[in-house]
């Protein structure tokens, strides 16, 4: 696949405004750890990685199960409603 040669993009780099908020920050975070890559042992930086993204997938998986019972909630409202009011 080429690249047009009006692309500025390198190799690793992210668009700043691609996706949401949480990945933007993210990416953030990912590329202020590649700056301080130097004064910190590799180890440490890959620790550091780990737990960051460990934390986005925890927060994501929180709000997917608060919108699962939203609308789960919602769905059995909706089915009450339809029932009682076929029988009535």
């Amino acid at each position: 696949m080429a690249m047009s040669q009006n692309s500025s993009a390198s190799i690793g780099s992210v668009p700043p405004n691609d996706g949401p908020p949480s990945l933007r920050q993210a990416n953030a975070q990912i590329a202020v750890l590649e700056i301080s890559r130097s004064s910190g042992s590799v180890n440490e930086l890959l620790k550091t990685i780990e737990d960051r993204i460990t934390d986005h997938i925890t927060e994501t998986q929180s709000v997917l199960r608060k919108a699962l019972g939203f609308y789960g909630g919602g769905f059995a409202i909706a089915t009450a409603l339809v029932i009682y009011f076929m029988k009535k």
